[in-house]
């Protein structure tokens, strides 16, 4: 290990690994931490009516968002879903593919 300045022996030394999500430390390192790090991130999964519908809130409620109707704000989440599907097209379960198969 090396430092910016001098320690004495037995000096207590703290190693920081930057700023990175509980779920990089945990694969790069084998440890999270107890608590949120200023960068989790969320992952929510639009399939679900529930989780669209909260997403279409968040866009909707918030002043600054620029969107006025639930319309304006489909019509671009429509338009991004389409891309995402696009580059990341779904993934088949080898179980639903032996069904297809047979």
């Amino acid at each position: 290990m090396r430092t910016l300045t001098s320690f004495n022996p037995g000096e207590e030394m703290y190693n920081t690994y930057g700023p990175l999500s509980n779920a990089l430390l945990l694969t790069r390192y084998g440890f999270c931490l107890d608590t949120e790090t200023d960068f989790e991130r969320l992952t929510i999964d639009l399939r679900f009516l529930s989780e669209r519908q909260a997403f279409f809130q968040a866009f909707t409620s918030h002043p600054s968002s620029g969107f006025e109707r639930i319309a304006e704000v489909e019509a671009v989440f429509d338009h991004v879903l389409a891309l995402v599907v696009g580059r990341f097209p779904p993934a088949v379960d080898e179980e639903d593919e032996e069904e297809v198969t047979s």
